[in-house]
């Protein structure tokens, strides 16, 4: 899945229509709204992991170099889970 197809989603996923400056990739605070209205919880994983989960979704992402973009983007993976993609 594309960057694009992944903010799409997230955004479809609160209720948003795609396009205009949300892009949770790259804001924290597009991010963290992401993370409230669905209702993720997140943490970290030892030094290397870090997780979203809601219900019964759960994934990991590796935290690399940038810890809060991988923070970032496994929020929005987890939104666009939500949403079916």
């Amino acid at each position: 899945m594309t960057n694009k197809e992944l903010i799409k989603a997230a955004a479809e996923s609160i209720g948003l229509k795609f396009g205009g400056a949300f892009n949770p990739l790259v804001d924290n605070s597009d991010a963290f709204m992401l993370m409230v209205k669905l209702g993720l919880t997140v943490g970290v994983i030892g030094d290397d992991t870090v997780t979203a989960k809601a219900g019964d979704v759960v994934l990991f992402e590796p935290l690399g170099t940038d810890r809060i973009a991988a923070t970032r983007r496994v929020i929005v993976r987890a939104a666009a889970e939500l949403r079916g993609l």
